[in-house]
């Protein structure tokens, strides 16, 4: 006698989306089938998930988010969040796709390890924030290194100087452990503070508003400190500790919602 099961499983095609997709990630970035098991199981849904960590390069995200964006065969994304991004300027491009996408798509993002500075960044963008329970999330704010070399000279065949590191920060805690201190002029002092303070203001409001956070009191959730995944989500910064399963259930319903609601 045959069995009849109702229960949902996942086949995983591993094949690269777009020739832009650099070949060493092809095994990371997957589409996704939800599929009844049955005798002749038919997708019911397919959503494509992409592994974003320290080693991803924008510029491949940035296209396969654009071609995911007009691909009709994929109606949901989600995003396994694993690093920390040091230049928001260049992480700042996903996040606006993102945005962007989540208008016709929705996306979902899970945190399996940690969400520092502009890979946080990433991860507000979406609809919902799973991170499993030992994650560490947060980190944010700005800081600009510069080095200066004085003295420099060849000596047995290389070169050598002294060198001097001056740091500018937003955020009290940001470069906690970071033993530098800046020297410069005073002029030059308060032009890098002025803009890494700006940058700063651009990166609270940008998770504020994805967050429905208060910006006013950011200094609360963004002053450079490290939270593990029970205090991000007292903060707002994560929606709810969890791992893919209830990540995958939580788009399954999303992209079932915006079927329903087109």
């Amino acid at each position: 006698m045959k069995r009849s099961f109702n229960r949902i499983i996942f086949v995983t095609i591993a094949f690269s989306l777009v020739s832009c997709v650099n070949s060493s990630k092809a095994s990371s970035w997957l589409p996704s089938f939800l599929c009844s098991q049955q005798a002749n199981p038919a997708p019911q849904w397919a959503y494509y998930w992409m592994l974003l960590d320290s080693d991803t390069k924008p510029k491949d995200i940035c296209a396969t988010l654009w071609a995911l964006e007009r691909d009709p065969q994929y109606e949901g994304i989600m995003l396994i969040i694993d690093g920390y991004a040091r230049d928001i300027s260049s992480y700042s491009c996903i996040h606006d796709m993102i945005l962007r996408i989540k208008k016709k798509k929705p996306v979902v993002a899970l945190i399996t390890g940690s969400a520092f500075s502009g890979m946080y960044l990433m991860a507000s963008a979406a609809d919902y924030i799973f991170a499993h329970s030992g994650t560490h999330i947060g980190d944010i704010g700005t800081q600009v290194e510069i080095q200066r070399w004085s003295d420099v000279h060849f000596e047995h065949n290389n070169y050598k100087a002294n060198a001097k590191t001056y740091l500018f920060k937003a955020g009290a805690y940001k470069s906690l452990e970071n033993p530098i201190a800046p020297d410069l002029t005073e002029e030059e002092m308060a032009e890098l503070q002025r803009y890494v303070e700006a940058e700063y203001r651009t990166l609270v409001t940008s998770i504020a508003q994805n967050r429905n956070l208060d910006v006013d009191r950011a200094n609360e959730w963004a002053d450079g400190k490290t939270f593990i995944a029970s205090e991000a989500l007292k903060h707002g910064l994560i929606d709810e500790i969890g791992t893919r399963f209830e990540a995958v259930d939580k788009l399954v319903e999303l992209m079932e919602k915006k079927q329903n609601n087109s």
